[in-house]
């Protein structure tokens, strides 16, 4: 889709740390939770902050492992633009009880 504004979103080592539920619990459940057709990503939210940055939450080739056993995950965090971006992203989690850390392993 030509207007999708989740289009061109990426990584920029910016994770969550949650369980599956408890992601669900905080935001609702995802906007795609089939596998994508490369099996790299299990779940996905397409999400919007109030100021409209779109940004999506998904786990990463976590090939091995169901991400809904109830375990902890290392949700990855993807956008568009930089750090005024990554600000509104993290205030707008914020409000859910969801902590955003940067994990410059990646």
């Amino acid at each position: 889709m030509k207007n999708n504004p989740w289009n061109g979103t990426s990584f920029h080592n910016d994770v969550i740390n949650l369980s599956y539920n408890e992601l669900v619990e905080r935001i609702g459940e995802p906007t795609y939770d089939e596998p994508s057709s490369d099996n790299k990503v299990q779940k996905e939210w397409q999400l919007m902050t109030d100021d409209n940055i779109a940004f999506t939450i998904y786990d990463w080739k976590e090939y091995e492992r169901d991400v809904t056993d109830g375990d902890e995950v290392k949700w990855h965090v993807g956008y568009s633009g930089g750090t005024n971006c990554r600000k509104s992203i993290k205030m707008y989690l914020e409000k859910f009880g969801i902590n955003v850390i940067n994990d410059k392993m990646f």
